[in-house]
């Protein structure tokens, strides 16, 4: 329950590791504990899906491994389902397979925000942004005061900037740090705004970005890219998005 209190927040590096440390205590009490192997399956998968971790094979294998015990014994487990996606998201390839799954999770349980959320998300990967939206807002409506309100707003952003909306993708990255700053938002608010010609909330934005993530440059952007999705649709836009970066004054 504590493991599963810091996760029902915004994330972050420390509060992963943190989460992380409390589900291990768990399984060494019970091995088995489903709720705390889809906890720990849940963190290691965000840790490698937001890039903070330099081990994200080992971690996804381990993460695997343990949804796949809850879903042996309990098939039809909704958040089982979810955090088997969000694996499969993190690892960016097969990215139907994300899809599969969290539509499994909503069909169990259709009141699952995160799922929601994350099946946005996963529209975003697989090359079809305008069909993010609409898993988005329900995620929103669902749970309006969800700890993972800012991570839902900026991918409601990284849609509109996918799709060349950058008034509308400034909007929603915007909403999403006024609600909890995010490292990646500052990115997408970048480089929509260089695309608009706000060179000084450009700066600005890449200024934020350096201070979360220090040394951050285009390279890494794209590296990242590739990692997240081999979809020739996501990689073309994502690579738009990496023009807009360096013209806010990224270095490469």
């Amino acid at each position: 329950m504590r493991g599963w209190a810091v996760l029902n927040q915004p994330y972050s590096r420390e509060q992963l590791a943190q989460t992380s440390v409390l589900f291990e205590r768990a399984l060494q009490i019970d091995p088995g504990y489903p709720k705390a192997l889809v906890g720990f399956a849940d963190t290691l998968a965000m840790e490698v899906n937001y890039r903070w971790t330099d081990a994200p094979a080992d971690k996804l294998q381990r993460a695997e491994n343990a949804v796949d015990q809850v879903l042996s014994q309990f098939p039809s487990d909704a958040m089982a389902h979810f955090v088997k996606g969000e694996i499969q998201r993190a690892k960016g390839r097969n990215l139907d397979a994300a899809v599969g799954e969290y539509i499994a999770a909503i069909a169990t349980n259709p009141s699952l925000a995160p799922a929601h959320g994350a099946l946005g998300a996963a529209k975003i990967r697989v090359g079809r942004s305008a069909e993010a939206f609409a898993p988005l807002q329900m995620a929103i409506q669902r749970s309006p005061r969800d700890p993972l309100l800012n991570t839902w707003y900026f991918y409601v952003c990284h849609a509109h900037t996918h799709l060349a909306q950058y008034d509308e993708a400034i909007d929603w990255c915007s909403r999403s740090i006024a609600v909890k700053p995010f490292w990646i938002a500052y990115a997408d608010l970048a480089a929509a705004n260089a695309l608009t010609g706000h060179e000084r909330e450009a700066h600005a934005a890449i200024a934020e970005l350096r201070r979360l993530r220090p040394n951050y440059i285009v390279a890494l952007w794209l590296q990242h890219g590739s990692a997240w999705s081999d979809n020739v649709v996501f990689l073309a836009e994502f690579q738009r998005i990496a023009d807009g970066l360096r013209k806010a004054g990224l270095p490469e």
